[in-house]
């Protein structure tokens, strides 16, 4: 047999538990690569590391609306996790088909694997894949020799059936955490100050001093810091704990020291113009003739009401 038989022959000898454990453990690797695939992919697309921290990528976009007769522009956070197709499959099943030629028994407690008898205790099955029989008997001596070795490179049948898989429970938990963070911000998320959260009246003129700002710290881009935004309407309203008249407890309407009244102003209510970073003072007239508390309520079309107690004291 000369040297190119001879090495063909040798590198296709194996043992027989061995040969048995090929398709097997390419089986078990193939699941633990397509699992290695997936998180590789939730890693590169879903998520990223933002000063030490893990935090899901966002789909963001920005729509613009009209609330309370103010323009105002609404930010969406969308997780992209929630977005795209996970990609997960699992092979259902797989048919390994091969021609085994067992060989013999050797002692693999030696280096060269002499060949052994039943009795030897350390001894295994040698075994080589074999070629399939040939479709066709005839041809010359040479074809025939590289028919044979052609099928002995090419002589292992596989069928597998691989199918998209059912999303692990964790990464299907991981996609309704995703679903329900789904955000919508007013993307200038502006607040009212006051500059007391009590207001004793004890005086005929009692002022306030009410200031909306921006929030920028959780929106840094530029769309959330812009100052292209039209005057925000702030209407304060007086709303006694008991029915009083207050027309008996207030003398004077509420007057606006500074910012523009819108329409005019009364006993009860008033409502004034300010910019996103404006300052508007209004002045009560009690005429503390009338022992009464309640609250003094601040709304705008753009942020969420704030309450302020006021009591007056009489004189």
């Amino acid at each position: 047999m000369d040297n190119f038989t001879e090495e063909t022959v040798m590198s296709n000898l194996f043992t027989f538990e061995k040969l048995v454990e090929f398709p097997l453990t390419s089986i078990i690797e193939s699941s633990a690569n397509g699992n290695n695939t997936t998180l590789n992919f939730l890693n590169e697309y879903c998520f990223t590391n933002t000063n030490g921290k893990r935090e899901a990528v966002k789909f963001v976009f920005y729509y613009d609306y009209v609330k309370g007769g103010a323009a105002q522009t609404m930010r969406v956070e969308i997780p992209i996790i929630s977005l795209i197709t996970i990609p997960y499959y699992t092979i259902n099943s797989a048919q390994f088909e091969m021609g085994i030629n067992i060989l013999s028994w050797v002692d693999v407690s030696t280096k060269t694997w002499e060949q052994a008898d039943e009795s030897k205790n350390d001894k295994k099955l040698i075994a080589m894949l074999g070629p399939y029989e040939s479709s066709s008997s005839k041809g010359d001596a040479q074809s025939a020799e590289s028919t044979q070795y052609s099928k002995v490179n090419t002589n292992m049948k596989v069928k597998m059936d691989v199918v998209s898989s059912d999303l692990p429970s964790g990464i299907l938990q991981l996609l309704n955490v995703s679903s329900q963070g789904v955000e919508g911000h007013i993307a200038y998320d502006l607040k009212i100050k006051s500059n007391t959260s009590r207001l004793l009246m004890d005086q005929e003129e009692v002022p306030l001093t009410l200031t909306l700002v921006k929030n920028n710290d959780e929106f840094n881009d530029s769309l959330a810091e812009s100052d292209d935004m039209d005057l925000v309407p702030l209407t304060v309203t007086l709303i006694p704990n008991e029915k009083v008249e207050l027309e008996k407890t207030f003398g004077k309407k509420i007057t606006v020291d500074s910012g523009d009244i819108v329409g005019s102003s009364s006993i009860e209510k008033v409502q004034v113009l300010t910019n996103t970073n404006g300052e508007i003072k209004v002045t009560f007239h009690p005429t503390l003739k009338e022992v009464t508390n309640g609250f003094i309520n601040v709304s705008s079309p753009l942020t969420s009401n704030i309450k302020i107690y006021f009591r007056i004291l009489k004189s």
